[in-house]
Parts: C-alpha cells; sequence; structure tokens
C-alpha cells in the first residue's frame, strides 16, 4: 500500500467531515430562521409589535436563511467533490477499497470479515 495514498484518503475523509458538519450548521441556521418566522406572528397577537423590530426580525431571518442555504448547497457541492476524489484514489489502488467503506454501507469488507470470524467463534 502505498503511502502517500493513504495520507491523501485520511485528508479528504478530514475534509469530508468537516463539510458534513457545515451541511448540519446551515440546516441549522435554516431551521432557526423558519422557526423565528413562525413564531413571530403567533406571538404577535399578544404581544404588540413596533414596525422597526419587525423590520430586524424578518431582515435577521432573510440572513440567516441565505446563510443556511448557502452553507447547505456549499457542504452538498464539497461532498460530491471529496467522493469523486475517493471514488478516484480507489480505483488507483486497490488495496485501499478494504479500508474504505463501499457506498451504502457504513462497514468495511475489513469490518465485515472481522464480525464473520467473531460470530463463527461465538457459536
Amino acid at each position: 500500500m502505498e503511502r502517500p495514498n493513504v495520507l491523501l484518503l485520511q485528508i479528504l475523509l478530514a475534509e469530508k467531515r468537516t463539510s458534513l458538519a457545515v451541511l448540519r450548521t446551515g440546516a441549522a441556521a435554516f431551521t432557526l430562521a423558519l422557526s423565528i418566522l413562525a413564531f413571530v406572528p403567533a406571538m404577535s397577537q399578544f404581544y404588540p409589535l413596533p414596525t422597526y423590530s419587525l423590520v430586524a426580525i424578518v431582515s435577521m431571518c432573510s440572513f440567516l436563511l441565505a446563510l443556511g442555504a448557502y452553507l447547505v448547497f456549499r457542504s452538498i457541492r464539497r461532498i460530491r467533490f471529496f467522493d469523486n476524489t475517493i471514488q478516484g484514489i480507489e480505483r488507483e489502488s486497490p488495496a485501499l477499497r478494504r479500508l474504505v467503506p463501499t457506498p451504502g454501507s457504513s462497514k468495511t469488507p475489513l469490518y465485515q470479515r472481522l464480525a464473520r470470524t467473531l460470530r463463527v467463534r461465538r457459536s
């Protein structure tokens, strides 16, 4: 197994995890903005809000919506890029295939073989 490919693979997987965290943050910002926009009209019947505070709330929510949408779309683009790059590295180095999970499975072939061995020993 070539050492530079393993190091590159580790870096790409770390970047993918970072993009997943950004995706989660973007979804949270988007959800927060929608929650505030739903909450303000419901509470305005109990507490009258001045016009300038409504403008501030709506502008803050529109900023959060735009930020959340940007973060989500950017992270999805980056995750696709990292997945394609990882698949290219796997094609170049077949020895790495047993270390990286196949699409649709969270288990690596090495993990599956170890789990089968442990099941056979328990029986």
